[in-house]
């Protein structure tokens, strides 16, 4: 007898055309149009009698194939919503939406991601960052490493010649070997080398006194007098 039905599986409701058989009080249910190798899973009808229905199809007939990317949880097989063909149990990995026909960011890390919204679910790969990893660390980061949220500052110290929590600063050219840092105790960039000859301060960006043609970097002494003087 064909006739048409409401299943449950794994607690979402289909309609479905079969055909019934019943045997020893037990009712089983062949869908129509099926190639008799789809996989099959047990769910239980409105009468409480249970069924067996073809996995891997959907629409009216049954003959459309569930998107590829749904994942397979039935042998080789997925289940998906047979009016819509939306993925019922998420998608394979490194694809994600309703259908699964979202491939996740090759930002991701292992290209894995949520199947609900694209974001990755197991970090970024080096240098990139947000909840898509869509945002680029910035380019002057030692390590391409930054913070994955908030204000995405640098972890790992700036690349050499540069300072700031983005690193995107260039160290005072005075700075002897262009090697600065920034102090936050001290609220100011630190040249960690000294100052190129002429210069003083912690950022070498005030000249020696006078006659000096070199001095002290913290004081100003001078450690060495222009000729004649």
């Amino acid at each position: 007898m064909a006739f048409c039905l409401m299943v449950t599986v794994f607690g979402h409701h289909h309609m479905g055309c079969a055909s019934l058989v019943r045997e020893a009080g037990m009712a089983t249910v062949a869908a129509t149009n099926v190639p008799a190798s789809a996989t099959s899973a047990a769910v239980t009808g409105t009468q409480g009698d249970v069924y067996s229905v073809g996995a891997g199809y959907h629409a009216t007939t049954c003959t459309e194939t569930c998107p590829p990317n749904c994942r397979h949880s039935h042998g080789d097989k997925p289940y998906c919503d047979r009016e819509t063909g939306n993925c019922l149990e998420n998608c394979q990995g490194g694809w994600w939406g309703t259908r699964c026909d979202n491939k996740c960011s090759d930002r991701c890390e292992d290209n894995s991601c949520y199947g609900w919204d694209g974001s990755c679910s197991r970090g970024c790969r080096k240098g990139w960052v947000g909840d898509s990893c869509d945002t680029r660390c910035p380019g002057g980061c030692q390590g391409d490493t930054c913070e994955q949220y908030g204000s995405h500052t640098c972890t790992r110290g700036c690349k050499h010649g540069l300072h700031g929590h983005h690193c995107n600063k260039q160290c005072n050219r005075h700075c002897r070997d262009q090697d600065c840092f920034y102090d936050h105790s001290m609220k100011s960039t630190v040249c960690r080398q000294g100052c190129v000859d002429g210069w003083m301060s912690l950022d070498c960006k005030l000249k020696c006194p006078g006659n000096c043609e070199a001095c002290s970097q913290e004081t100003g002494e001078c450690s060495r007098c222009k000729q004649g003087y």
